[in-house]
């Protein structure tokens, strides 16, 4: 998997997002991306949280579709 990276917004967002989580599973997803951009190595997060490395990229996979959607969508509304 190449690099993981989040812009400003995206990482301001998940950080609160962590701050405010009432769910266990947000929690650990927010925290797997955040650790993640940090430089942790998937492997690292994985054990981190005690999940499988399929699980670490699974969730890596879905921020990063819902981002692209979420691009695509705004760049649709300013045309």
């Amino acid at each position: 998997m190449t690099a993981f990276r989040l812009n400003y917004r995206e990482r301001q967002g998940l950080e609160n997002l962590a701050r405010h989580a009432t769910e266990a599973i947000a929690l650990r997803r927010t925290q797997a991306l955040l650790w993640r951009d940090g430089g942790e190595s998937v492997q690292q997060v994985a054990d981190r949280l005690r999940v499988s490395r399929q699980a670490v990229y699974t969730w890596l996979a879905h921020f990063q579709a819902r981002q692209a959607f979420a691009w695509q969508t705004r760049s649709r509304q300013g045309a």
